[in-house]
C-alpha cells in the first residue's frame, strides 16, 4: 500500500476583519443638580476595535462643548461611568457631552443641557427710624434675586433675637430693589429685633439683625399745693410739690 506524501488542505473559508475607528459613546443623563454642581453619566457602547485610552466629560455655557472647554477625565476604566462636575454658576444653563478616545481619535456623545439651581436672594436692611411708643418705620433692599424671581420681601420683628417670617412681619412687594416697611402695634418701652427678608423658589434669606427701643408713654406729673402762709395786705407765701 502506498502512503501519500505532501500537503493536504481543507476546503476554503472566507472572513472579513472588523473595521476599526473611533469609539461609540452616549451621554446618558444629568442628576443631583445643585446651584454649583451636577452629576453626569456616560456609556461607551463600542471601542470600534481599538482600546479606549481616555473617557470623560466636557461642558460649557455654549452648545457643542469639546476638549477646549471645561473638561474632566474619568479615572474609571469601565464602559459606564458617572462623574461630578463643579465650580458651576447658579441659575445658569450648561451644555455637556461625554467623550471617549482611542488611537483612531476622539468621539463625543450626544449633547445634554441642564440649568443649575437658584440660590436664596441677597437682602440688606435700612436703619429703623420714626420710632414712637407703638410704631417704627424701616425697609431694606434686595440686592440679588439669586437667579429666581423674588416673590416676597419685607421686615420681620420680635422681642427675641433672629426674628423670622413665621412671626410678626410685613410684606412689601416683590422683585429686586428697595422697599419701605411700617411696623405697627408695638409696645412702649420695649426692645425689638428686626431683620429684612426676601423669598424666591430656593427659600427665604434674611439680612443682618438690628435692634431698637420704642419710646415710653409720657406720664402726667402729680402736683400738690402747699398751704398759703404769711398773708398780708399785698403779699402771701405759697408753693407746691410734685
Amino acid at each position: 500500500m502506498t502512503i501519500p506524501t505532501g500537503t493536504i488542505y481543507s476546503q476554503e473559508t472566507t472572513f472579513t476583519t472588523l473595521k476599526t475607528g473611533k469609539p461609540l459613546i452616549l451621554s446618558d443623563s444629568v442628576f443631583s443638580i445643585t446651584p454649583y454642581s451636577a452629576q453626569i453619566s456616560g456609556s461607551i457602547f463600542s471601542d470600534s476595535g481599538l482600546a479606549v485610552t481616555s473617557r470623560g466629560l466636557c461642558w460649557g455655557i455654549e452648545p457643542q462643548p469639546d476638549l477646549l472647554d471645561s473638561t474632566l477625565y474619568s479615572l474609571s476604566d469601565q464602559n459606564h461611568f458617572i462623574e461630578s462636575i463643579g465650580n458651576l454658576t447658579n441659575a445658569t444653563t450648561y451644555y455637556v457631552r461625554s467623550f471617549a478616545i482611542n488611537t483612531a481619535g476622539t468621539s463625543f456623545g450626544n449633547e445634554i443641557s441642564f440649568v443649575t439651581n437658584a440660590i436664596t436672594p441677597s437682602v440688606t436692611i435700612h436703619d429703623i427710624t420714626n420710632i414712637t411708643t407703638t410704631y417704627a418705620s424701616g425697609g431694606g433692599e434686595v440686592t440679588s434675586d439669586g437667579g429666581a424671581a423674588v416673590i416676597g420681601r419685607g421686615l420681620c420683628w420680635s422681642t427675641n433675637e433672629n426674628p423670622t417670617i413665621f412671626g410678626n412681619h410685613t410684606t412689601d412687594g416683590t422683585g429686586s430693589g428697595s422697599f419701605v416697611s411700617d411696623l405697627n402695634g408695638l409696645t412702649p418701652s420695649t426692645t425689638y429685633y428686626v431683620r429684612a427678608w426676601a423669598t424666591n423658589n430656593a427659600g427665604t434669606a434674611y439680612s443682618i439683625q438690628l435692634s431698637f427701643v420704642t419710646t415710653s408713654i409720657p406720664t402726667i406729673p402729680v402736683v400738690t399745693t402747699s398751704d398759703i402762709t404769711n398773708i398780708t395786705t399785698n403779699y402771701a407765701l405759697g408753693g407746691g410739690r410734685y
